[in-house]
């Protein structure tokens, strides 16, 4: 095969050279920028005076057309200083908005997970607490001081919205008619929740009973709760599903402009294990130079 690079003069590859290292000393970049730049820089110029010499002009010709066709080394640096600024913009742009939708991901995931199987659970549990344990709060059905135990439980605990409550003999209990003797709904909460029904919020009732010390009474209450809708979940897996791709093309970028070795191989670790491929490939490359 043919070494094109004896097309080009010693006095033309000094020229090109030359031009070459004045824009890398001009631009604001790093050591490593600054050589990847000369080398690109350097090998197009000597493609085109390579091509400018098969069509018989001189290698001291060609150089001179291609060095007028690229003006002054400032101008280069101008221009390569607005791609490289492009390029920073868009590279820190994409961390961020990986690290934004990484962050709100997480956020909405566990707060679905948290809200709906763990805190409306302890919720229950502590509004189990406030049935009435003693026969005199029943004597006559629901006392006042039952009903100011179930408002307090509605008013106060964030995932309930309503109760019902009724006082059953216990071989009735299995044969329950729906009837409840009292009923609380948190109208306040009604007028909060009303539009966003569908969208954010389930409401599920829940049925707990307690069976009074000493007696045959069973005191049944369905509260009616408040609970995270699957669209809360789904969200934060888009987010994440965003976050994973918006940090893969990041990556990406960044490994084929650090020239990895076998960069097919760290997009498909990347796209595979995201940060946790990135980072390994990036110690495995840095340990292989």
């Amino acid at each position: 095969m043919e070494n094109l690079s004896n097309l080009i003069d010693d006095q033309s590859a000094l020229l090109i050279h030359e031009f070459c290292q004045k824009v890398c000393f001009k631009i604001n970049e790093s050591k490593e920028t600054k050589e990847e730049i000369y080398e690109e820089l350097k090998s197009n110029m000597e493609e085109e005076v390579i091509e400018l010499v098969k069509n018989n002009f001189t290698s001291a010709e060609a150089t001179k057309m291609v060095l007028q066709g690229y003006h002054s080394p400032q101008k280069m640096v101008n221009k390569l200083s607005e791609i490289y600024k492009t390029k920073k913009w868009l590279n820190g742009k994409l961390l961020k908005l990986a690290a934004f939708c990484l962050i709100f991901s997480i956020i909405f995931i566990s707060t679905f997970y948290y809200w709906n199987f763990k805190y409306i659970k302890l919720q229950a549990e502590q509004f189990f607490d406030l049935l009435p344990d003693t026969v005199e709060f029943i004597e006559n059905g629901v006392s006042l001081e039952t009903e100011e135990m179930i408002k307090y439980g509605v008013d106060n605990f964030l995932s309930v919205q309503a109760a019902m409550i009724s006082i059953v003999e216990y071989e009735d209990a299995y044969n329950f008619n729906g009837e409840y003797q009292y009923i609380y709904n948190s109208k306040e909460r009604n007028r909060l929740f009303e539009k966003e029904r569908e969208h954010i919020f389930n409401f599920p009732f829940y049925g707990i009973s307690k069976r009074i010390p000493n007696s045959d009474i069973i005191v049944e209450a369905q509260i009616k709760l408040i609970q995270l809708s699957n669209n809360i979940l789904y969200f934060g897996i888009f987010l994440f599903a965003c976050y994973w791709f918006l940090f893969s093309t990041w990556a990406v970028s960044n490994l084929k402009y650090n020239h990895v070795n076998k960069l097919q191989l760290a997009v498909v670790i990347v796209l595979l294990f995201n940060i946790v491929g990135y980072l390994f490939y990036v110690k495995r490359n840095v340990a292989s130079l």
